[in-house]
């Protein structure tokens, strides 16, 4: 029996412990506290957050399924090159710029293409963000300071994970930055251009205050993207004042350590 939409719904949700839009009445009157209008004033330019199926008919079959973290038009296209009917996304699905300019809803049904997002319905919930930073949390918000995404890590260092070092060089080894730099320089040789850069090579994990060998313990892992704030990080620290280092991640990981002279 071949799985539906509606099927890969099904699973989200029970993933995210109830958090997906399932029906008309879950976005409707603050039925579900994971839909988020978010908006930085620019007019027209508010995104409405739908944890759940974006577009799509829920009955239709599932033939392939992608996954990837932020949706835009040269994914649809290779969705539709590749035979991917649902697509799965983890960051916010914004009508016309996901597609190009042209209304979303036209582009997907150009393809017959189905589209979940995920965004506030997973924040908190995957281990695997902390375990890939070398620490493992005793205290998550996914809404630190009343502020819907503005995630927080409290947590203690792997046991593996002694130094700023260990946990630079444990980010490099998961995301196989090695191989990486090594398609570069073959791809700079190839195309006879210097200038060519990476993203996963320019942009890795970087220590901005403190040293390779500095003890890592117990970390504050937050996001500035999300809202994070002076305010935050000093009640944080109040709350926890044996921590000594700052992870800060946004879409690359800049990691950060601080003294504890910044209390």
């Amino acid at each position: 029996m071949p799985y539906r939409v509606k099927d890969i719904l099904k699973v989200l949700n029970d993933l995210t412990g109830g958090r997906c839009v399932t029906n008309r009445e879950g976005w409707a009157n603050g039925n579900n506290r994971f839909v988020i209008t978010k908006s930085s004033n620019i007019p027209g330019k508010a995104v409405t957050e739908l944890p759940g199926l974006v577009w799509g008919d829920p009955e239709m079959e599932v033939k392939k399924i992608a996954v990837m973290m932020t949706l835009n038009e040269s994914a649809i296209e290779l969705a539709a090159a590749t035979g991917v009917n649902v697509i799965v996304a983890h960051h916010p699905i914004a009508d016309v710029s996901s597609s190009g300019g042209v209304l979303l809803k036209v582009y997907l049904d150009l393809y017959g293409i189905a589209v979940f997002e995920l965004h506030e319905a997973f924040h908190g919930l995957h281990p695997g963000i902390p375990f890939l930073h070398g620490h493992k949390p005793f205290f998550t918000s996914i809404a630190y300071g009343g502020i819907p995404g503005n995630i927080v890590h409290v947590g203690d260092a792997l046991l593996e994970v002694k130094t700023l070092g260990d946990m630079i060089d444990r980010l490099n080894r998961f995301m196989d930055v090695e191989t990486d730099e090594k398609m570069l320089a073959a791809e700079r040789t190839i195309k006879g251009c210097d200038n060519i850069t990476e993203t996963s090579v320019a942009a890795r994990c970087r220590i901005v205050l403190g040293d390779r060998d500095k003890p890592m313990k117990k970390v504050i892992h937050m996001f500035p993207h999300s809202g994070f704030n002076v305010g935050h990080l000093e009640s944080l620290m109040a709350d926890n004042p044996d921590v000594d280092t700052l992870l800060a991640t946004i879409s690359h990981d800049l990691g950060i350590s601080f003294t504890k002279a910044i209390r």
